[in-house]
């Protein structure tokens, strides 16, 4: 997957969060945009050239979710397991919130777009894969598997 496609993949999963976008079945174009953007971050190698993160202006977190919500009223709670990694029989529920996870991974977008506008490629790719390592990659494979159950 090339620099561009990673971008690409970016824009398509933003543009199922449009509501100005129409959509036959927006819960399965944005299933099949998370899976876009888990493609691309094994894709998104880049050094860490000492380039801050530039935050983007973006809508406030609730306003965010609130829209969200409109386009996606059916998303809700759900059950996961925190510290996956535990021995068996040692795992502890948790309660996954779908709106949250979609929030989060939408602010990180917005902000690997702007800063690949305003800071650069090398620094945008370093981010989008370490913040994926570090925050919305565990947001994005709860949305997924929520979303996995709600469409069999």
């Amino acid at each position: 997957m090339t620099r561009d496609d990673i971008l690409q993949s970016v824009k398509r999963f933003l543009d199922v969060l449009d509501p100005q976008r129409r959509f036959e079945d927006r819960e399965r174009a944005l299933r099949a945009a998370l899976d876009g953007l888990a493609l691309a971050y094994h894709s998104a190698e880049a050094p860490f050239d000492g380039t801050t993160h530039s935050d983007a202006p973006w809508a406030e977190a609730n306003a965010l979710r609130a829209g969200l919500a409109v386009l996606f009223p059916d998303l809700g709670l759900y059950n996961e397991v925190l510290n996956i990694v535990a021995p068996v029989g040692e795992l502890e529920p948790g309660v996954g919130d779908a709106l949250d996870d979609l929030t989060d991974i939408a602010v990180d977008m917005h902000r690997f777009l702007h800063q690949w506008e305003t800071t650069g490629e090398e620094a945008a790719l370093w981010h989008f894969r370490f913040s994926f390592e570090t925050h919305w990659g565990r947001h994005l494979r709860g949305l997924q598997l929520y979303l996995h159950e709600r469409a069999c």
